[in-house]
């Protein structure tokens, strides 16, 4: 499957190795997509965008794994503080 940027927080399974569960992809580059796995602890794993097994899963719905892949990408973003005249 062909993983594009719009596929980012989605759900997907590698029907390679069921017992790894589904995964979330919490981060793309130019040449890959890394994804956590429900059941692995782990660094996340590497996918190249164009030559992968994966597949989006038929269920979306996974709360924890998407919490998961939310922490796992967090970035901290600058305030940006616009100050009027008085």
């Amino acid at each position: 499957m062909e993983i594009i940027e719009k596929d980012l927080g989605k759900i997907v399974e590698l029907p390679a190795r069921k017992e790894w569960g589904p995964g979330i992809i919490f981060k793309m580059d130019r040449r890959f997509a890394h994804i956590i796995f429900n059941t692995e602890d782990g660094p996340a794993k590497k996918f190249l965008l164009n030559e992968n097994q994966l597949k989006l899963a038929a269920n979306q719905h996974e709360p924890g794994l998407v919490k998961k892949g939310r922490i796992k990408n967090r970035k901290i973003k600058p305030v940006v503080v616009i100050h009027q005249p008085d």
